[in-house]
This record gives C-alpha cells, sequence and structure tokens, in this order.
C-alpha cells in the first residue's frame, strides 16, 4: 500500500519539469527480500536536468537510480533493476542492510493520457489501484467507485485489483506475465484546531509525516498558507459556526489555549467519530471540559495530553511528541525503542 499523497507531490514536480522543458522518470520500488528502507510502493521522481524528488534507500542507491533514470529518460524504456544491498563487494558501501529490491524505473510523458488521467484521479484523494505490466506494457487504474481507466486489462487482475484495495502493493504473475499492483490510499486527515505559535511546527511536523493536515481558526492574521504553509486547507472560522467536510476517523487535536474554543472545538470533534482526539493541557483541565459535555475518557479515543513520553518542553519537541504518537496509532505500533525488538526468522 502506498500513500496517494506520495504520488499527488511526484505528479506536482513533473508537471513543474513539463513547464521548464524537462522529462521525468519514476522509479518504484516493486519488491523486497529481508531489511531495506522502504517497501513496495514507495516511488521517487528524476529529471534530465538534475531534479531529484523523494528517497527509496535512505541515500545508498540514489546515485546509481539517477544515472538509471537518465538512461531510461534518454531512450524512453522502462527497466527494472535489481538491488542486493548484502553484496558490499558490488557496491561497496557497507551497507548491511541484507536486503534485495527491484526498481521499476519508467518514463512519465506529458503527452500521455494515461499519465494525465493518473494525476487528474489524485486529485480525488479517493483510493485507487494503479495496474503497470513489467517492465513497459500495459497500464490500468480501478478508482474506489468501481470506475476503470486505462488499457483493457485481463479480468482477473481487475478482481485482483480490486482485493487489495487499501492493502500492500504486490507484483503478480498471470500468463508469463509479471503485473505491479500497488494500491494507493489518501493519506490520514489531521484537524488541528488553533493556529497560535505552538501550531507552526505541529503542522510542518504532521505534513512532513504524512498527514494531510487542516487549520481550523477563526484568526485571519494567524490562519493563513503563508504562516501555516504545510497545511493543505485553513478554516478562518469559529468552530462552533464549521460545517466542516471532513472524514470519519480523521485525527483530531485542540490546541486552542481557549477554553470555549476548546469546547466547541471537542463538541465538533466528537460528530466525526474521530480516529483519534488529542486535548493540548492537563489532563484534568480536559476532564472538566468534558463534564460540561456530560461526557467521560471512555467516550471517545480522547488521548490528553497528547504526545508520548519524550521529556518535551519546546513547542518543537511537543510536536515531534505528539506526531509520533499520531504515527504510532495509524500504524498500530507500539513506539517501543526498535533495538528492543525481537525478529523471528522463517525457515
Amino acid at each position: 500500500m502506498s500513500s496517494i499523497k506520495e504520488s499527488q507531490e511526484l505528479f506536482i514536480a513533473c508537471q513543474q519539469a513539463w513547464t521548464r522543458g524537462a522529462s521525468a522518470a519514476w522509479a518504484v520500488i516493486t519488491a523486497v527480500d529481508g531489511s531495506a528502507y522502504r517497501r513496495p510502493g514507495a516511488k521517487m521522481l528524476v529529471t534530465n536536468d538534475n531534479d531529484m524528488r523523494g528517497s527509496l534507500s535512505g541515500g545508498c542507491l540514489e546515485a546509481d537510480l539517477y544515472l538509471q533514470a537518465q538512461e531510461v529518460i534518454g531512450h524512453g524504456q522502462s527497466k527494472v533493476l535489481h538491488y542486493d544491498l548484502a553484496e558490499d563487494a558490488t557496491w561497496g558501501l557497507g551497507i548491511g542492510c541484507k536486503g534485495s529490491l527491484d526498481i521499476l524505473v519508467l518514463p512519465v510523458r506529458h503527452h500521455d493520457k494515461f499519465w494525465r488521467s493518473f494525476s487528474a484521479s489524485l486529485k480525488k484523494s479517493q483510493a485507487l489501484v494503479w495496474i503497470h505490466e513489467v517492465p513497459d506494457g500495459q497500464k490500468g487504474l480501478l478508482m474506489a467507485d468501481g470506475n476503470r481507466l486505462g488499457d483493457p486489462l485481463p479480468t482477473e487482475l481487475w478482481t485482483l485489483a480490486e482485493r487489495v484495495i487499501g492493502k500492500h502493493s504486490q507484483l503478480t504473475h498471470l500468463d508469463h506475465r509479471v503485473f505491479f499492483v500497488d494500491p494507493m490510499t489518501p493519506a490520514p486527515r489531521l484537524i488541528i484546531c488553533g493556529a497560535g505559535h505552538d501550531a507552526r511546527p505541529m503542522v510542518h511536523l504532521a505534513a512532513m509525516a504524512g498527514f494531510e493536515v487542516a487549520v481550523l481558526d477563526p484568526r485571519p492574521h494567524f490562519n493563513h498558507p503563508d504562516r501555516l504553509p504545510g497545511a493543505s486547507a485553513h478554516w478562518v472560522q469559529e468552530p462552533h459556526t464549521a460545517g466542516l467536510d471532513v472524514p470519519y476517523a480523521s485525527f483530531w487535536l485542540i490546541m486552542n489555549h481557549h477554553r470555549q474554543r476548546d469546547l466547541d472545538s471537542l463538541r465538533v470533534a466528537l460528530t466525526k467519530h474521530p480516529r483519534w482526539l488529542g486535548v493540548l493541557g492537563p489532563r484534568r483541565r480536559t476532564e472538566g471540559i468534558l463534564d460540561n459535555l456530560g461526557l467521560t475518557f471512555s467516550d471517545a479515543p480522547i488521548v490528553a495530553p497528547p504526545g508520548l513520553d519524550l521529556g518535551a518542553e519546546t513547542p518543537e519537541q511537543v510536536a515531534l511528541s505528539i506526531t509520533a504518537q499520531m504515527l504510532s496509532t495509524l500504524t498500530k505500533r507500539s513506539a517501543t525503542p526498535l533495538h528492543g525488538r525481537i525478529r523471528i526468522h522463517s525457515s
């Protein structure tokens, strides 16, 4: 499973490259065996005028991928690259990841109708599945509403695509052909209620972590794109007047530093059935607000104060703590140290 947000950002970079007369290629991880920096579905962009966006290996392979992408752009033909990160004699990198991965590098052409349709579909921010014959064959898109775009693919592929919506990216073999099936999901939504000084690092870090951030605050001199550029939406209105188009199971963070606005924000958030609801400030303060609403902590997934116990003090540290807790909730991980994990290897 990959992120719609990542692909949206790459298409924006593609459009920028096309506007300045450059050509572009994507590099996409299609398979991983063992330990690797990222998983299947991860993507990066390379242009022929020295622009690179994204990362697939944390810097280990990007230089070689850049050269490979230039060849793909020049010849106009896709290729699959295999990297065995355990082969230090080959790479001389001393990486020690002990994993291998396959990466599909393919040209993304401005005049190609499929890529234009792909870009337009991503803007809807709805789940979809990209199907690509490896290395360079038929392509298709399955939308969440069942609509199909692209080439007339075998029925078995469309059926598989329907089954994997919201699941993991994978390679599949069909009649001696290989297809990459890449489900993409919308970025998790985070609504931050409050645009004070401490909202700035919160918006920035949450957006960097992959959340689509909206800010709800009635003060126009605080809640605007120049001051909070990481947010995709700025709702300049009081919480109780907001008719918000917010999907259920979104993340909410209430940090108005204003009791009535916090109460109003909490009331609105609860109508949207949040997946996680953080309220900044001491727990006793939040208990008082809940009392006014006739509620308790057991009535919703409320955390107060939000964040992991990192000893955070500054706004930046608090934002890091809260972002880490939201990410652990999103991925259903324990947020314990990685060095304490014991991996069981199957034979």
